[in-house]
């Protein structure tokens, strides 16, 4: 597994000895992904009776989707229009990255779609934001043996109970993660990039933050954002299609799930307005749309109930 424990006494603990071999941990991890990943595949959908058409969907009316194949353009005589008497949105979501952080689009700065790519541990790593992901890769990072700071604007896990926001954080300190609070990035600076696979750049994070009465830069070798998530509802057609959407929050939905503009048309997952982002969300929001869309049902998003959890130890 990539985790070690030599020099161990039943009757010390503390003569335990750990060694993580950070390649082997994020190569069994890669691949274990890999086992999954055909559930969610087109494989899987053909199987069970999908048709499925390779291409970016572009709505061009209110009851029609041009499939942009691949290297055509929007509107090329050669792209499947497909007439439909229902349409399901399900486009997701990506990490929300700010637009007002000088050098952070230019930085090589890492975010959950690209974080279990490593190669190398990184020595420090430096978690903007301070929610669940931020937490999880926080505390498993550190327990590789990473130096982790946590930049945190309002108070930890906003969304979440403050006593369990509290304890976490109080579990996270005695295992060695630092927490900046009220922080806001000035700047942030990439000092060297990555060569190759087995390097690992170098950036500084300028900030002010309220533990210190000066501007502090952190050096880091891994700069991980968690800020949350936006909707993925650009270049849709979402217009033409007359479905109200907000560009960042997501697509406005009524409580069946359908969209507010646009009865024949519904949206799950990421891609909808003031909905938890969640993968299991996205799920019940499925179940949700199959009654309502094909046997004409009421179910409701409001009589869901959906739990979450956070890994972290205590979880």
């Amino acid at each position: 597994y990539g985790i070690s424990v030599t020099n161990f006494s039943d009757d010390d603990a503390n003569q335990m000895n750990v060694s993580v071999d950070f390649p082997k941990i994020m190569e069994r991890m890669r691949k274990l992904r890999a086992h999954i990943a055909p559930v969610d595949g087109h494989a899987r959908g053909d199987s069970l009776g999908t048709q499925t058409f390779q291409g970016r969907g572009v709505f061009t009316s209110p009851s029609t989707i041009e499939v942009v194949e691949h290297g055509q353009q929007l509107g090329a005589e050669s792209n499947p229009i497909l007439h439909f008497r229902k349409a399901v949105i399900a486009t997701g979501g990506r990490p929300f990255v700010p637009d007002n952080i000088p050098g952070l689009k230019e930085a090589p700065y890492t975010t959950n779609l690209s974080l279990f790519n490593l190669q190398q541990l990184p020595k420090r790593m430096v978690v903007l934001g301070a929610g669940v992901v931020a937490l999880e890769m926080a505390q498993a990072f550190a327990s590789f043996g990473s130096e982790v700071t946590v930049l945190q604007r309002s108070r930890l896990l906003s969304r979440g109970d403050e006593e369990a926001a509290e304890a976490i954080k109080q579990t996270l300190e005695k295992e060695g993660v630092k927490f900046l609070s009220g922080v806001s990035v000035n700047e942030v600076t990439t000092i060297k990039e990555a060569t190759n696979n087995d390097d690992l750049p170098l950036m500084s994070v300028s900030l002010s933050c309220a533990e210190h009465t000066e501007s502090i830069s952190l050096d880091c070798e891994c700069l991980l954002l968690a800020l949350g998530r936006t909707a993925n509802v650009d270049s849709l057609g979402l217009e033409s299609a007359g479905v109200d959407f907000h560009p960042s929050k997501g697509i406005l939905v009524n409580d069946f799930s359908q969209s507010v503009s646009n009865p024949d048309v519904y949206a799950v997952g990421d891609c909808v307005s003031d909905v938890f982002r969640l993968t299991h969300m996205s799920g019940e929001m499925a179940k949700v749309v199959v009654q309502n869309a094909l046997f004409q049902g009421q179910w409701r998003l409001s009589s869901l109930v959906v739990p979450a959890v956070m890994y972290t130890d205590p979880e």
